[in-house]
């Protein structure tokens, strides 16, 4: 009998990056939650599956590889969150074609569940069905809003995990997943939008990436020079992709970057002012304040509790 799966509780990024199957994520946590992150991987031969609850808030960029897809069930929603720009509402499946880049703003409260496939998985099941099916194309995200879709997907989905959490074999709930996203490419009235290589992602992205070069906060002049645009401009993509300005998400990407220096780093070679300085807080005092607002705890515990664990 297959082993069972056991679901990951998540306490920060790395680990939630860790335990999502099939695609390439970066996450960065947006503000204290009153729970953790639940998150049940299951890889497989033909179909991947990942189900999360989302315990305290999180902003994510994911890349789908090139020749895959992927169908997503939203389950619930809890506060407001969005997906690619998209505000979300429980029912919604989204497709995602190939080479696609994901940005979301997951809340406390939402629970969603996706499956993975490689494109060539669901020819083969559309011939064995003798069905027409329309993929979405590179870059393309797909939204649906077809209750009959949604709870088909949604109980493929659902019965895949419980099977893999219960130790039972996932052969027959996987190819009920696949048989799920092959009717739904079949189903052209399903369509409500459709969107490919939108704008405002590619100035995002362009912004992460010197963020992530720099190592530090970067200036809204950086910001534009690196995304060849406007402060305007630079503002709304922010917005549009992630519900907040720029400022505000670079801050919480460089906290987040905190506490994994600091959970990583030799407590009597590194100290809690030079990581800050590093990423470029000017003021120990208000990064303290905010380190705390966010991960509960001070950065000097944090690098403290560190130190425990390499002398035990």
């Amino acid at each position: 009998m297959p082993t069972a799966i056991e679901p990951n509780v998540i306490e920060n990024t790395d680990a939630y990056k860790a335990a999502v199957k099939g695609a390439t994520v970066e996450a960065v946590r947006f503000g204290e939650g009153s729970a953790p992150n639940v998150v049940i991987g299951v890889p497989g031969e033909r179909v991947t599956v990942t189900s999360s609850e989302v315990g305290f808030p999180i902003l994510t960029r994911s890349q789908i590889d090139e020749g895959h897809l992927a169908a997503t069930h939203i389950e619930t929603v809890g506060e407001s969150s969005r997906w690619c720009g998209v505000p979300l509402h429980e029912g919604m499946v989204i497709l995602y074609g190939p080479g696609v880049e994901h940005m979301a703003v997951n809340r406390p409260g939402l629970r969603f569940t996706f499956g993975i496939t490689k494109t060539y998985h669901l020819d083969e099941v559309a011939d064995r069905l003798g069905k027409s099916i329309t993929r979405p194309g590179n870059g393309e995200v797909v939204v649906l809003d077809n209750p009959d879709v949604s709870r088909r997907l949604g109980a493929a989905l659902s019965e895949h995990t419980h099977t893999a959490v219960g130790g039972g074999a996932t052969g027959r709930t996987g190819e009920e997943v696949l048989r799920c996203m092959t009717a739904i490419l079949g189903d052209d009235s399903a369509t409500i939008d459709s969107r490919r290589g939108l704008d405002s992602k590619k100035v995002v992205r362009c912004c992460l990436d010197y963020a992530e070069v720099e190592g530090r906060i970067p200036s809204l002049e950086e910001l534009c020079r690196a995304s060849s645009v406007s402060e305007r401009r630079l503002r709304s993509a922010f917005t549009e992709e992630f519900d907040c300005p720029p400022t505000a998400y670079m801050r919480a990407w460089a906290l987040d970057t905190a506490n994994r220096r600091l959970r990583e780093a030799d407590p009597y070679a590194v100290s809690v002012t030079e990581v800050a300085a590093d990423l470029g807080f000017n003021h120990l005092g208000r990064f303290a304040g905010q380190y705390r607002s966010v991960f509960g705890e001070s950065p000097s515990l944090t690098l403290r509790r560190t130190g425990e664990m390499l002398v035990d």
